[in-house]
């Protein structure tokens, strides 16, 4: 018999109030809508950054549509991320089809607001810009939930 009694530790059961539950819809939009304001600012403080840079140049307007249109990509990434970080790392390819339709939907929302912009594309290559918005979120959801491989634990006799 031995002196001192072996602890072992019980499993705590999860409640769904501490992430065991099921994503649902309405949790995904609420983690999508909480993590659009970060998104949006972080792509703005990134516009403003390569404005500064590109008054720097001879000819700062030749590059704004490519430097703009590749931030609203890196912001659109960066908006799938937090999704899935704010859910918690599950459903990574919803809550990125999520992400990037509230995204889709707030923009073409803006395009009925100010129809004629002064963009440098024209109206078809812009609305197939936004219909690849998507993709990135996607490409941001899946990003943070790669995983490392389980060490496997060799039994020493």
């Amino acid at each position: 018999m031995p002196i001192f009694k072996k602890k072992t530790r019980g499993r705590r059961r999860s409640t769904s109030g501490e992430g065991g539950g099921a994503l649902t819809l309405p949790k995904m939009l609420k983690s999508t809508l909480l993590a659009l304001p970060a998104a949006l600012g972080a792509g703005l403080l990134l516009l403003l950054a390569a404005a500064a840079l590109l008054q720097q140049t001879a000819n700062p307007g030749q590059y704004t549509a490519i430097v703009g249109t590749a931030l609203l990509y890196l912001s659109a990434a960066l908006h799938g991320m937090l999704t899935v970080r704010l859910a918690r790392g599950r459903l990574p390819l919803f809550c990125g089809l999520l992400a990037g339709g509230v995204l889709l939907v707030m923009l073409m929302l803006l395009g009925l607001i100010f129809p004629r912009g002064a963009g440098a594309y024209q109206r078809p290559l812009i609305v197939g810009l936004y219909a690849a918005l998507p993709c990135a979120t996607v490409a941001g959801a899946l990003l943070p939930t790669r995983r490392k491989r389980a060490k496997r634990r060799r039994k020493t006799s």
